[in-house]
C-alpha cells in the first residue's frame, strides 16, 4: 500500500503540479529565467531520495552546492543579498 501511495504522489506532483508551476514561472519571469531553475531538478530528486532512506555521498552534495551556486549567480540573487548586507552595514554605524 505504501508503494502505491508513493507512486500516486510522484504521478501527481511530478506531472500535474510540476507542469502547472513551470508554466506559471514562465508566465511570471519569462522562459529564459525559468530555464535556469531546471538545473535544480537533480537536487530535488536527491532530497526525495532522502525520504526513501538513501543518503547522498560527498560528491553529490558538492555537486548540489555547485548547482545552487550557479543558479544564484545566473538569477542575480547575489545582488539582492549584497545590497541588503551593504544597507545593514550603513545602518549599524
Amino acid at each position: 500500500m505504501k508503494n502505491h501511495l508513493l507512486l500516486a504522489y510522484m504521478a501527481v506532483c511530478g506531472t500535474v503540479l510540476a507542469y502547472l508551476f513551470w508554466n506559471l514561472g514562465i508566465k511570471e519571469i519569462g522562459a529564459a529565467n525559468t530555464a535556469v531553475f531546471f538545473n535544480l531538478v537533480p537536487i530535488f530528486t536527491m532530497i526525495l531520495a532522502l525520504f526513501t532512506g538513501l543518503e547522498p555521498n560527498p560528491v553529490q552534495i558538492s555537486g548540489a552546492l555547485i548547482v545552487i551556486g550557479g543558479v544564484i549567480l545566473a538569477t542575480g540573487s547575489y545582488k539582492t543579498l549584497l545590497a541588503k548586507l551593504n544597507t545593514k552595514s550603513f545602518t549599524n554605524r
